[in-house]
Parts: structure tokens; sequence; C-alpha cells
């Protein structure tokens, strides 16, 4: 807290992969931090990655065991965003396709990030990158179309879709 009021910049906080609980996103929007990325369960987990990576079996069989731990994105966001209504939220993990992106937005997320459905474009072309980023966009019209939502203010204020899902 301390650090982040005495830093002439904004600071923001990224989770990577285990999700933020509401408590520690009241804490930390208490102690200055401009912004949250919750980085929930669902995209990649750096458990699962570590565990790979290992060559001794405590640390291999560690991060298979919690492979899976976190709270998953669509829930801590919307429970981040019940306690914190006007606060900056971004959504990542496991953030796939347009209508996720939908879905995040109306969950509280202020902006959201995606890797996975990039990565694979990005190892074959700059066009590739944009083919798929048109996609995602288009998605996200169709969800948007489908819902009534003319923009994305609108979109946001909507509550449509199952609470805790994406």
């Amino acid at each position: 807290g301390e650090v982040a009021m005495q830093l002439s910049f904004p600071v923001m906080v990224k989770e990577v992969g285990s999700g933020i609980h509401p408590e520690l996103a009241t804490e930390l929007a208490a102690h200055h931090v401009a912004a949250i990325d919750v980085g929930g369960a669902g995209g990649t987990s750096w458990a699962a990655i570590e565990a790979h990576r290992a060559t001794l079996p405590i640390p291999k069989d560690l991060g298979k065991v919690f492979g899976n731990w976190g709270i998953p994105t669509a829930q801590s966001l919307r429970l981040c965003h019940e306690r914190l209504p006007d606060y900056p939220l971004i959504a990542t993990g496991g953030i796939r396709d347009g209508l996720a992106i939908a879905k995040a937005l109306v969950l509280g997320a202020s902006l959201v990030g995606i890797a996975k459905p990039l990565l694979e474009p990005a190892t074959q072309s700059t066009a590739a990158v944009i083919a798929t980023l048109e996609k995602l966009l288009a998605e996200l019209r169709v969800a948007m179309f489908l819902v009534g939502a003319s923009d994305i203010r609108t979109l946001k204020s909507m509550r449509i879709f199952k609470k805790g899902q994406l």
C-alpha cells in the first residue's frame, strides 16, 4: 500500500491463474492500487506448467495436485465487482471467444485480456492475428445483438448471463 501511494504512476496488481478473492481486492483498493487483473483459474495453469517442467518427483506431483487450484475467472470477477462496483477490474484466465468477452463485461470487467486464442496465429502471421481478432469482435457483436446491447456501456449494465459462468 505504501509503495503504491509513493509512486508517481498507477500500480496494477495481476493474478496469474488463481483468481483474486474479494477481500484481497478490497484491501488492494484501500492501498491505492489503481486496478486489478483477477487472472482467474480457467486459463493457463502455472502449477501445471511447473509440473511439466519439473524433474524431481515432489515438485512434479505438487504441480499436478494444484494444477486446477484457484477461483474461476467468472466467480472472482463477479465477487470482486459486487464488493467494488466502480473499481477497474480486468478479466483474464480462460477467455477464449467473443461470447466469453461479453460475459466478462457483464460480470463487471472494465477490460478483458486474452492470450491463448492469439498464440497460434501469432506464430503464423500478422494477418492471422488480425483475422482472429476480427473473429473475436464478430462474436462479441453477435452476443451484443442477441441481448439488444447497442454498445459496451449498455452491455455492461445488463445482468442476463447465469452467474459464475464464462
